[in-house]
């Protein structure tokens, strides 16, 4: 035979407990998807008018020291958020970079950014002295 407290015991201890668990999950639900409190994510259009040398850029990296690294076809840009400085190649420049189709920037794990360009290899970039270095390479295929 079965002791009837028992189930007395397990229904009282479920209709005691059933409310609660279900209004605390309501209110942590409610509370954990409330997105009122956040504000929505900012995007910022940069165009030729801001001075980009072209409208359309190939690769972008923020760098350890918060500046966007954007490559054109037409040079690359180092923008800090306010302004740009813009990196063409110029005839006769050694410190210049090779060229203006850019293809991909990387930064290696001792801060150096490396720009790839399209025809003319690979440029490293001396922050010191705010010029680029062009590093020939050769592939053999």
């Amino acid at each position: 035979m079965r002791d009837p407290t028992r189930y007395c015991f397990l229904l009282f201890f479920l209709l005691l407990i059933l409310p609660y668990q279900t209004t605390s999950q309501t209110n942590i639900y409610t509370e954990q998807n409330d997105y009122s409190q956040f504000n929505p994510p900012v995007f910022e259009s940069i165009t030729v008018e801001d001075g980009l040398p072209e409208n359309s850029g190939w690769c972008i990296l923020q760098d350890y020291l918060g500046y966007i690294w954007i490559g054109t076809q037409n040079g690359f840009v180092q923008y800090d958020g306010y302004s740009m400085k813009v990196f063409q190649p110029e005839k006769d420049n050694t410190g210049s970079i090779s060229s203006g189709f850019i293809t991909t920037i990387y930064e290696d794990k001792n801060k150096t950014l490396w720009i790839g360009t399209w025809d003319s290899g690979l440029n490293k970039f001396d922050r010191q002295m705010n010029h680029l270095n062009v590093i020939s390479i050769t592939l053999i295929i």
